[in-house]
């Protein structure tokens, strides 16, 4: 990436509610190896630079047109399908006419053919992301949760590369009692937060997953997520009292038992809420197992909701 790119995408993502006003006045070429290949895809490049340095929204507008009109005509009767330059444009050109799904689309389509061009890629998306994100955080510590859930389906469309857009979304429809739509979510987080930085996200996703499966009485489901939790956090009292009582429900005794054993071991190092909740799931994991989702749901959902914007 050149200096002049770097610039130019710090002003977008600290100033990120004007960010698509003063973009439209900085022309920023591809920052990686990516050669429009034909005199139309160029035509479409050039038309997008005129765009986004005009002063006149009328020109802007007929410019925005006619690169449509090139790249369309590149990709449908030119030959071009196979051209990345073509659709990285395209992507561009949808980014730049606020439609998110075209630009997911094209975008998709030119990482497929120009692997290169990642972390540019993931820039624009991200630039894209920014104030959609802030402002359904802003609608969520406003009290408007379905105006918060639409912001966060919106920037969730465009850009995946943090898981926390995914997993704040999935609290919403857990407190909104959509577990199905909630789970869907918490399971997109957990490929979102695979960076080590991410390691606290990917851990309440992976345990939230099982919960929203448990809550729902997809036991089965509950039970694979909890063990998929275990294998990456082991020794976490809670998990291990609830797989445990999933196991006696099955009429699995022994692995039940098992489970609740190693319990002990593990004392020293859990939380007393973790220990209480452990103490409840084992006194009453026969006939029924207690269900906290909904308490432990509230509790996440209230702290992340004091999340500050991102800049």
């Amino acid at each position: 990436m050149t200096v002049k790119q770097a610039i130019g995408l710090v002003v977008c993502l600290v100033a990120a509610a004007p960010c698509r006003g003063e973009a439209q006045q900085i022309w920023l070429p591809a920052a990686c190896e990516l050669k429009p290949g034909h005199y139309l895809v160029n035509s479409g490049l050039l038309y997008l630079k005129s765009a986004a340095s005009t002063k006149f929204a009328e020109q802007r507008t007929k410019d925005l047109k006619d690169a449509n009109r090139v790249l369309t005509q590149a990709l449908t009767s030119a030959g071009q399908e196979k051209n990345a330059a073509a659709w990285y444009y395209f992507g561009r050109y949808y980014l730049m006419t606020d439609d998110l799904a075209g630009a997911d689309s094209a975008l998709t389509k030119a990482l497929a053919l120009a692997p290169g061009c990642k972390d540019d890629i993931g820039l624009y998306r991200r630039q894209a992301w920014v104030p959609l994100y802030n402002g359904a955080i802003e609608a969520w510590q406003g009290g408007n949760t379905d105006s918060a859930i639409a912001k966060f389906r919106r920037a969730n469309q465009i850009y995946t590369g943090e898981p926390m857009g995914l997993v704040y979304i999935a609290d919403l429809f857990a407190g909104a009692n959509q577990l199905d739509s909630a789970a869907k979510y918490f399971r997109l987080a957990i490929p979102a937060a695979s960076d080590p930085k991410y390691a606290k996200d990917r851990r309440d996703a992976l345990y939230s997953l099982a919960r929203v499966y448990h809550a729902a009485q997809r036991y089965d489901d509950a039970a694979a997520a909890y063990k998929d939790y275990l294998a990456a956090f082991p020794g976490d009292v809670q998990a291990m009292a609830n797989l445990a009582g999933l196991y006696a429900r099955a009429g699995k005794r022994d692995s039940a038992m098992a489970l609740y054993a190693q319990i002990p071991d593990h004392a020293d190092s859990a939380g007393a809420d973790d220990l209480f909740a452990a103490a409840l799931a084992i006194l009453n994991a026969v006939p029924e197992m207690p269900d906290t989702a909904t308490s432990a749901s509230a509790c996440r959902t209230a702290q992340r909701k004091k999340t500050p914007v991102l800049t």
